[in-house]
């Protein structure tokens, strides 16, 4: 899995983990740091589980700042794609939800902003566009049904900037891959395609993983307000 890396890469790739502990430790909790870099290789070997399924040459291609990402050396088709990218928020949901199980067990703050944190990225991350995963699974139930969302993603972006300073730059982040979405769009070749019944399973799973983690947000979404509101 990581066949191609050399020692300048592994000396990279450590510092970008170490920086990543580091300022996530600062900002918030040590254990909180620790537990993101582990819930997103677990993200990741999701990914690598699904591709090597395929029979696929997949390979770790390393950290970026509070990011990871996989190297798929063969062709893939849109199923394939679709697959292997919502293997990865899958997995990412399960850990968030042991994470969560744990912080009922033993009541550590960390352990719930953790859980909280990984369900909010994971929804994020399941946006209907590109480079999101949302918008590969999307791609594999119909080309153009991203269009449907653009007018909420639109809302978002209008809602980010007057809500909170704090919500400015992910939300110009937001509009960036939406234009670079738009963009793809619009320059891709039109391929011919069939509704069939892999397509629906795929997107039962798919509204099934977005239900849950939007439940799971909303209730972990009260019990910080309980905990705020009741000094607990």
């Amino acid at each position: 899995m990581l066949e191609n890396w050399n020692i300048r890469k592994i000396i990279y790739n450590i510092s970008v983990v170490l920086l990543t502990i580091v300022v996530l430790s600062y900002l918030i909790h040590p254990a909180f740091a620790i537990g993101y870099v582990v819930l997103m290789l677990l993200h990741e070997l999701g990914h690598i589980s699904a591709a090597k399924g395929f029979g696929l040459d997949v390979h770790f291609g390393g950290f970026r700042p509070f990011g990871a990402y996989i190297q798929i050396q063969n062709e893939t088709d849109m199923k394939q794609n679709a697959i292997i990218a919502i293997c990865g928020p899958f997995c990412g949901s399960v850990g968030a939800t042991i994470v969560f199980l744990f912080y009922l067990f033993f009541k550590w703050d960390p352990l719930l902003w953790l859980s909280y944190f990984t369900f909010f990225i994971t929804l994020i991350n399941l946006l209907p566009i590109h480079p999101f995963d949302g918008g590969k699974i999307v791609d594999a139930l119909h080309p153009k049904l991203s269009y449907l969302v653009y007018p909420f993603i639109f809302v978002g972006i209008y809602l980010g900037v007057k809500v909170d300073i704090l919500f400015f730059a992910p939300t110009i982040l937001l509009f960036y891959y939406f234009i670079c979405d738009l963009k793809e769009k619009l320059n891709r070749h039109e391929e011919s395609f069939v509704w069939n019944r892999w397509n629906v399973l795929l997107a039962v799973r798919y509204l099934l993983l977005l239900g849950y983690l939007a439940f799971m947000l909303y209730y972990l979404y009260h019990i910080f307000t309980l905990r705020v509101f009741f000094h607990f």
